[in-house]
């Protein structure tokens, strides 16, 4: 017990300077994001009395992106999204199954402008700790549609090309670890938050 209490005592004593040492975009770092989106909407149909054993699942729209400094203000990378949902259930004629899937795979790049604010407008924001971006994102979506009814089965794919602005902010707590939130006409949704990481 006493271990664990000096323990706790010098992450406390240490977390401070840590975050005085925080920096946030730089040059030639990598940056990770790893999140969610929340601005979703889940389609869930709606149970009826004839529908019996009902089950209904999905997988949170999953959002990674690598990010590379260029230079001074910009930076450039990839990203990848994974979403997911379904149902089925029972009726006497038979079972019923809608599986659906969704992905989307492409580039990014970023503008990063907390220095351009602070030089131009005098902001005085915490270039050491906040870093501000807009992101033009470039890729593909793909989806994936499952159908099981009692006399047949069937599924389609679909691709199509995506293009969209994103608005982003990071926050960083130390010199390696921050938070994220995005918005605009993303891949999956209107915003997506998480982690950040740099290295």
């Amino acid at each position: 017990m006493k271990k664990f209490l000096t323990l706790i005592i010098v992450i406390l004593f240490l977390l401070p300077s840590s975050t005085l040492q925080a920096q946030a975009y730089r040059q030639d770092q990598v940056y990770v994001n790893a999140g969610v989106s929340f601005a979703f909407n889940w389609y869930r149909p709606t149970v009826n009395a004839f529908w019996n054993d009902y089950n209904y699942s999905f997988t949170p729209p999953l959002i990674v992106s690598v990010e590379k400094g260029l230079s001074e203000y910009f930076s450039a990378g990839v990203y990848g999204t994974h979403r997911s949902y379904g149902w089925d259930y029972k009726r006497i004629d038979g079972f019923y199954e809608n599986r659906y899937t969704r992905m989307s795979f492409g580039g990014r790049v970023s503008l990063h402008y907390v220095d351009l604010l602070n030089e131009h407008l005098d902001l005085g924001l915490p270039a050491g700790e906040l870093d501000l971006y807009i992101t033009g994102i470039l890729g593909f979506n793909t989806y994936k549609e499952s159908i099981t009814r009692p006399s047949y089965r069937e599924t389609d794919r679909d691709l199509d090309f995506f293009i969209g602005p994103v608005l982003g902010a990071r926050y960083f707590f130390s010199n390696n670890f921050g938070v994220y939130l995005e918005a605009g006409r993303g891949s999956l949704g209107l915003a997506n938050g998480g982690i950040t990481l740099k290295f």
